[in-house]
């Protein structure tokens, strides 16, 4: 892990899931009744915009 970063959920649509869906969805998976969901491990975010604005 280059960041020492630890994302738990383990969504089980791991191979075509994004996380913009797993944020919006508070997705979780096996590991979610142990670590939580998403959403408990989101503060804040970034977005870039298709026009380039940053918010």
């Amino acid at each position: 892990m280059r960041y020492d970063l630890f994302y738990p959920p383990d969504p089980t649509s791991k191979g075509s899931c994004m996380m913009g869906g797993n944020i919006a969805h508070s997705g979780g998976g096996p590991k979610a009744v142990k670590y939580g969901t998403t959403r408990d491990y989101v503060l804040n975010f970034e977005v870039v915009l298709p026009d380039g604005r940053i918010i």
